[in-house]
């Protein structure tokens, strides 16, 4: 706990280097998103934290259950978004994340068609799937 204290001393410090130093919002921006992951609980202690977790972990399941086949609301919810983010942030075809997640690629359309849904009329999702594509993109969240 005491490293990870001190981390974060260090990345206050280097901010406000960067702001003195006259560095763009765009670096700042950069530097507090890394700093965000380095003390996000969610990931803590993993060397390298996963899309598969991070999804998980918000639906508040287990990692082995994500592909089980099955209809509970939460567990298909978590499978949704899983693909979605696959589809979206990784740009992967409707076959490559059939085959990832166990669905048909017809499934993989209507994922995406749903998650959409969910982000237009939930607010948990319209929050939750920006941060996930962005953390995919960026690279904080292997897949």
């Amino acid at each position: 706990m005491e490293t990870l204290e001190l981390e974060l001393q260090q990345a206050q410090l280097d901010i406000e280097a960067m702001l003195i130093m006259g560095a763009t919002p765009a670096e700042v921006a950069l530097k507090m998103i890394q700093t965000r992951r380095m003390t996000s609980t969610t990931y803590e202690g993993a060397d390298k934290p996963t899309l598969k977790k991070a999804v998980c972990d918000e639906f508040k399941i287990s990692e082995n259950l994500l592909f089980v086949k099955t209809r509970k609301r939460e567990i298909s919810n978590a499978r949704q978004v899983y693909a979605y983010v696959l589809v979206k942030a990784k740009k992967m075809s409707d076959k490559e994340v059939g085959r990832i997640c166990g669905l048909d690629r017809t499934t993989v359309i209507y994922c995406v068609k749903t998650v959409e849904g969910f982000c237009e009329t939930e607010k948990k999702y319209r929050e939750l799937i920006p941060r996930l594509v962005k953390d995919v993109e960026l690279g904080f969240l292997e897949v």
